[in-house]
């Protein structure tokens, strides 16, 4: 499955739980595989401000150390039990 078809799935409505079922594998191997296209989006991202001239090449070879190192939280970015604009303390 490439990165693009799982965003499709993901999209269309379907958990990473109906994906992971779907294709017989444990759950953490969507999430590793969301991760890791996440980590590839944001690398090319980074690379396309530098050939902006949005980024200097200094700045990006940072981002990029910090994004190898695991220093951006990512997340797993699904479903957290709380409502669009809703903070899970119930004060926002």
């Amino acid at each position: 499955m490439t990165p693009e078809e799982l965003f499709a799935e993901l999209r269309a409505g379907k958990s990473p739980a109906e994906i992971a079922e779907e294709r017989c594998v444990e759950i953490e191997t969507v999430y590793d595989a969301v991760s890791d296209a996440r980590s590839e989006v944001m690398q090319q991202a980074i690379e396309q401000a530098v050939e902006d001239g949005r980024l200097s090449q200094e700045q990006a070879d940072w981002l990029l150390k910090g994004l190898e190192q695991g220093l951006f939280p990512m997340g797993r970015g699904f479903d957290h039990g709380w409502g669009e604009g809703e903070c899970p303390c119930g004060s926002h």
